[in-house]
């Protein structure tokens, strides 16, 4: 929720009256909010300047919404502003204008039962139904004696101001104190008007894509800073008469500027398509009548009936009565359909808070489809609405598409820094020009342009002995009906199912229990439980299987289904009776093990997180080569505080031999060193990640370092363990196929989904086939676009300096590219090549050299000034050879360009520089080891050779139409036109041998000049500590966790 830290509060004493704004502290989150107000002589002033400047001032605001804001408005407290400012964690700043609308007196102003908003330091009760009485939640900002309700709306949710606590609150937080009590009286249903008050609250149940018309489209495309550099340069080019040239970048940024707009307006209607839904739904009222409503107009707190055969849910809603089968691959990517059941009911029930995430099982999320609904008792099936409209879960995740983070590309921030860089340059040119061009008395100005690892194939191996032949039934075969009377869902913190039975006759009801076996077993009765069952798990786990523990327990006689109902889970799952084990084998996909190999030889870690045991992580590891035969495993085996007594830690080794002693855990101890500290890999469970995290937290680092198995791992602890790796500065790549992976598929930096259900829009990458075998083909083709991206941005850089060389040297003596010349070389050569050379696919093998993480280095900078200078050499050098021929004519200084075309300067200029664009695309163009040779990119290939063809053709035979057209002068010497063929090759060598000394020898020798650094990335350095402390870890020692050290690690 959020707070106003200035505004005067009773929920917040000491504080000051001073100008308002609020923060939001959430679990990674913390926003700020300002208000302001109005001022009428900022506005008029505003106004003035708008005049005065020519609507640059529009502009401006256009671009920065939030200097608007500021322009025109003063601070004030949130109570009183008409804008607020949000500042999000990501230091952005978003304008939303506070919007009004009037309620009427009559419609109470008040929210549900049990509502209760928590912003982090104070839980504010907002209202609790005693005996179906209503109580004022929310006191409306009055004003003329109305009552006005007053909200802004952020990323699709609003936030609403209340009076009485001064603050603005998400819709969704009214209703995070709802008690299961609390739902189950809502299956009473709502009045008429308490559904058209809270629907002046929520607002309608829409997850609303916003689609702008293509005149909105149209107007901000124009104005972009892009394209208004484009309008400022066409008229430039007009004002100096390079009308084809400026007309040919009309029609282009004009095809642009269509094509964007449409592309835009159709993934806009694309998604407004895929999350548009209206349906009618039928609704109970307190009353005791049925309605029928569209899904727009429901609330929370509605009842809502569902029907038997299907439907898709417009809301999200937790289950009252019945059983629901359905489809949430939307949402998690699983196609398995889940059980839905109802949410409990009774004492306990009271005092539960309901919450969608530890009540997921109950809940019914918006956009999923419900496959079958039924009741056991024959009546209708009952659920009431919890969220609607974003504050769904379909709307958070329609919200994180509209929305995205910002992405911190370091590219991106170095291309500033580099173009930055080439103003500065550009500035000194601007400079030379002008004194040029002061001294010839001209103006000429002229602008250039830069722009899993397992199949889910089981084999069981559970083996019954079957009775003697003479004591087998030999009658007919028959069904006995059994009835289902109650479900207790798989939950991954309890690791367990069950399932209440009852079979036909008399017959006394049974529960019965599967989960993990160690789960299972703790919930057995001693005497039930065999005395190998430890051997036996261990035995089964350690070879590489998955085995599940089964129990039973008959029930005293249940008289109804609503008894069953009342059940607890924890009086059915105590002192049951254990069955036995249920085997099966998890095979190893075929394709697992040699892409394993593939990322071990090229130096990329790869760590096992799954919810499998232990034993058979670290079979499935080994199997697959991510732990070699001749390396340890040592289990980490931590425990919080207990009692008295500390957190503990200790470091176990795997491998067992005479005389150990087994602990607790089914590990084996004995005292071992290790001959080669770097072949040890820790394997950890959930429980010991959580405790080392908490109360060990300076020695987490290094057991992320050597952590290679983490087993029993729940969907939250995934996610962290993703984040604890990404603040080592590692670029961690998650590969996962199930909803508990969502989460870390979402925080790793590459995620890479195996489920070809809809909810891959989870991850950045979905696999179309179910293996891992596209793990080395995305890395590889981000090596290669991450080069690509290096060779376009350095072409565009080196064409730049080539035509800014050019053009100086063709100043210095009153002259200049002809129109179509800049036609010639910036759309026919430079925009072909840097299109086409980008088309060039990876290489087929993943190696261990990493590409250039940075734009500002050695390597780019090297390359660009050394081309650069070379560049310069042979044009100059040319232009200096020409003037000293015999058959040369000096221009005269009284005429100026065009009118002094064509020239020799000018022809010669033209002709080497033509060369040099096409010899830094061939030069620049790279392969090994990150991209296929130039050869096999055909159509590049083919463009280079019709390039130099026709650059070799216009040198040395120029029809009269090629040289009137480029304003070319005729030359007769062959011998020149033969000597400017060979300033060419020259070139071309040249320029080679310095890219290829720059990437093979010099670089090489500059780091052993300077001498090794030591690493930036905190697991290198990390890595290379604990390859000096060979005694690390302690094995089969005890350590506790001091009280410094009992804090979160983060």
């Amino acid at each position: 929720m959020y707070r106003d830290k200035n505004d005067s509060s009773k929920l917040l004493p000491n504080q000051q009256p001073e100008y308002g704004t609020y923060q939001l502290e959430a679990a990674r989150s913390c926003m700020e909010v300002s208000g302001y107000r109005h001022v009428t002589w900022r506005i008029v002033l505003c106004h003035i300047c708008t005049v005065l400047t020519a609507g640059i001032l529009l502009l401006i605001f256009h671009w920065k919404p939030r200097l608007k804001v500021l322009a025109k408005c003063t601070a004030c407290p949130l109570a009183q502003a008409d804008w607020v400012i949000i500042k999000d964690q990501f230091g952005q700043h978003f304008p939303a204008r506070i919007q009004t609308e009037q309620v009427d007196e009559s419609s109470g102003t008040e929210l549900g039962a049990g509502s209760q908003i928590t912003d982090g330091r104070d839980g504010v009760v907002i209202a609790v139904a005693e005996e179906e009485e209503w109580r004022d939640t929310i006191q409306l900002h009055r004003k003329e004696e109305k009552n006005v309700l007053r909200y802004y709306v952020f990323e699709g949710m609003r936030h609403i101001w209340t009076e009485t606590h001064r603050d603005f609150c998400k819709v969704s937080t009214f209703d995070e104190g709802w008690t299961l009590s609390d739902l189950q009286r809502y299956r009473l249903g709502l009045s008429q008007q308490d559904q058209n008050t809270r629907k002046k609250i929520y607002g309608p149940n829409l997850i609303d894509v916003p689609v702008k018309s293509y005149l909105q489209l149209l107007v901000d495309e124009v104005l972009n800073p892009f394209y208004i550099f484009q309008i400022f340069s066409i008229v430039l080019w007009m004002c100096d008469g390079y009308y084809y040239y400026a007309g040919c970048i009309f029609l282009i940024s004009a095809i642009s500027i269509g094509l964007s707009l449409y592309e835009t307006r159709k993934q806009s209607m694309t998604l407004r398509n895929m999350v548009k839904m209206t349906v009618s739904v039928k609704v109970r009222r307190n009353s005791g009548e049925e309605d029928i409503v569209s899904s727009v107009d429901l609330v929370p707190g509605e009842c809502i009936i569902l029907p038997p055969d299907g439907f898709l849910l417009p809301c999200d809603a937790a289950l009252l009565t019945g059983e629901c089968m359905v489809n949430e691959s939307m949402l998690t990517g699983e196609s398995v359909p889940e059980m839905k059941t109802p949410v409990p009911d009774g004492p306990q029930a009271a005092n539960t808070v309901y919450s969608p995430d530890e009540h997921k099982r109950h809940t019914l999320f918006c956009g999923t489809h419900i496959i079958q609904a039924k009741s056991y008792t024959g009546g209708e099936i009952h659920a009431v609405v919890t969220r609607t409209g974003f504050c769904t879960a379909k709307g958070n995740l329609i919200s994180s598409i509209l929305y995205p983070k910002p992405v911190g590309f370091k590219f991106y921030r170095d291309a500033i820094t580099f173009v930055l860089f080439l103003g500065i340059i550009a500035f000194v040119g601007d400079m030379y020009s002008i004194i040029i061009l002061v001294r010839n008395r001209t103006l000429d100005d002229n602008i250039s342009e830069l722009q899993t690892t397992e199949q889910f194939g089981l084999k069981v191996l559970a083996i019954m002995k079957p009775p003697p032949l003479d004591e087998q039934p030999h009658g007919t075969k028959h069904q006995v009906p059994v009835g289902i009377l109650r479900r207790f869902p798989f939950s991954s913190s309890l690791q367990r199912m069950s399932v209440i039975a009852k079979p036909g006759g008399n017959a006394p009801p049974e529960a019965y229990m599967k989960g993990a076996p160690e789960m299972v077993a703790s919930l057995c009765k001693m005497e039930t439980v065999p005395a190998d069952f430890s051997e036996m798990l261990r035995h089964y786990t350690s070879d590489g299987y998955r085995v599940l523990g089964f129990a039973c327990k008959t029930l005293p006689t249940i008289m109804s289904f609503e008894d069953g109902q009342q059940l607890t889970r924890d009086s059915v799952e105590s002192d049951m009776t254990f069955l036995g084990f249920l085997v099966m084998r998890n095979v190893l996909k075929l394709e697992t093990t040699p892409v394993i190999h593939v990322l071990k030889s090229a130096n990329i870690r790869t760590v096992m997180v799954t919810g499998d045991n232990m034993l058979t992580a670290v079979n499935v590891a080994r199997s697959c080569r991510m732990v070699e035969q001749s390396e340890r495993v040592v289990f980490v085996s931590a425990s919080p505080p207990m009692y008295n007594k500390p957190a503990t830690l200790k470091f176990i080794p795997s491998e067992p031999s005479l005389g150990q002693e087994r602990t607790g855990e089914g590990l084996y101890q004995q005292e071992v060193t290790f001959s080669n500290p770097g072949l040890y890999h820790f394997a950890l469970n959930g429980k010991s990640f959580s405790a080392v995290c908490d109360y060990f937290p300076d020695l987490m680092p290094k057991v992320l370092v050597r952590g290679t198995i983490f087993a029993r791992m729940s969907p939250e602890q995934k996610t962290q363990l993703v984040h604890s790796l990404q603040d080592l500065k590692y670029c961690v790549g998650m590969c996962g196929d199930g909803a508990n992976d969502t989460g870390a598929l979402k925080a790793a930096d590459v995620g890479i989904s195996l489920s070809e259900a809809e909810a891959s829009v989870a991850s950045p990458f979905t696999s179309k086939v179910d293996n891992i075998e596209c793990v080395p083909m995305v890395i590889r083709e981000g090596r290669c676009s991450l080069t690509t991206s290096f060779v376009v941005f350095k072409y565009m850089a080196l064409y730049s300096f080539t035509q800014f060389v050019s053009v100086l040297i063709l100043y210095t003596v009153n002259t200049n590219l002809s129109d179509f010349q800049f036609l010639f070389f910036d759309l026919i050569i430079t925009t072909t090549v840097a299109v086409l050379m980008g088309k060039t696919g990876p290489t087929k093998e993943l190696g261990t050299q990493q590409p250039q993480g940075t734009l500002i280095s050695i390597a780019v900078l090297g390359s660009l000034l050394l081309q650069t200078f070379l560049l310069i050499i042979f044009q100059v050098l040319a232009y200096f050879i020409t003037i000293s021929q015999t058959w040369f004519i000096p221009l005269n200084d009284t005429v100026i360009a065009p009118l002094n075309l064509p020239n020799y300067e000018n022809t010669v200029i033209f002709s080497v520089s033509g060369y040099q664009y096409l010899i830094l695309a061939v030069v620049l163009s790279k392969g090994y080891p990150f991209r296929k040779p130039l050869y096999t990119n055909v159509l590049f290939l083919l463009v280079l050779i019709i390039l130099f063809t026709l650059m070799i053709w216009l040198t040395l035979y120029p029809l009269w139409f090629m040289r009137f057209l480029l304003m070319l002068k005729e030359m007769s010497d062959m011998n020149f036109k033969l000597m400017l063929l060979g300033f060419a090759v020259l070139n071309f060598f040249t320029a080679f041998l310095l890219e290829t000394a720059l990437d093979h020898g010099a670089l090489n020798c500059l780091r052993y000049l300077r001498g090794k650094r030591e690493s930036k990335k905190l697991y290198k350095r990390l890595v290379k500590e604990l390859s000096m402390e060979p005694s690390w870890p302690p094995l089969n020692e005890v350590i506790f966790a001091s009280p410094k050290k009992l804090i979160n690690f983060r």
